[in-house]
């Protein structure tokens, strides 16, 4: 979902575009990300694990402005509470999806134009409930799973900033619609990820499996719920 989102971010004007120009050069670390999660799929622990340290080293080196700094960890922490999880090391796990959050906050926060990450939102309030259905803590898992129907629902929203400003699915079709793009692929898959008929269907399965007595494992692309 990310590379659709900041293939979209450059049609988005003239300040997108400059953003994208800046974030590419750094796009290497996040492919880093994503051959470690690749392993990860794969069983391959230890080689993830190494993959995922260099990534760190990198990126904690790099001089990159905040929100670019955010997509980064995003993709870092996504990951990373991924490989723990397979560790059986819970606590770690839900510490990694809280800290890609708040690296979502650095996101959305820092530029209207990036608004549309927020969609990238319920994937971590699934992969928290799945944790939390591991570590025990029912209550906690039933609240991420009703946050994540509310979202689904256009009745909570995925994202709030600091000013309190609040972002639904609805908020980011809207801004989509505002832009008048050519109706390509990017804009296409875009409409897709915002678009809650078309998703509901995929998380539904996702949260009934959850709910089963036995818990998929949890998977950084939780619409393709591949284990």
């Amino acid at each position: 979902m990310a590379d659709s989102l900041i293939e979209f971010i450059a049609l988005t004007g003239e300040a997108g575009a400059g953003w994208v120009a800046e974030y590419r050069p750094r796009h290497h670390i996040v492919e880093m990300i994503y051959k470690a999660l690749a392993l990860l799929k794969a069983q391959n622990l230890e080689r993830a694990a190494k993959i995922l340290e260099r990534a760190d080293q990198i990126q904690t080196s790099t001089d990159m402005p905040a929100s670019i700094r955010g997509v980064v960890e995003d993709a870092y922490h996504r990951v990373s509470g991924l490989y723990y999880y397979r560790l059986s090391d819970y606590d770690r796990a839900m510490r990694s999806m809280e800290m890609a959050q708040c690296a979502m906050v650095r996101i959305i926060g820092s530029s209207d134009f990036l608004m549309p990450f927020a969609a990238m939102s319920p994937a971590l309030y699934l992969n928290k409930a799945r944790v939390a259905r591991k570590q025990g803590k029912w209550a906690e898992m039933h609240g991420q799973v009703n946050l994540l129907r509310a979202m689904l629902a256009g009745t909570s929203p995925l994202y709030v900033d600091p000013d309190g400003r609040e972002v639904f699915y609805a908020t980011i079709r809207g801004f989509l619609q505002s832009l008048d793009l050519p109706k390509d692929a990017v804009v296409e898959e875009m409409s897709t990820l915002v678009d809650e008929s078309q998703l509901e269907p995929a998380y539904d399965a996702a949260i009934r499996g959850l709910l089963r007595s036995e818990a998929p494992a949890i998977d950084y692309t939780p619409l393709s719920m591949a284990s």
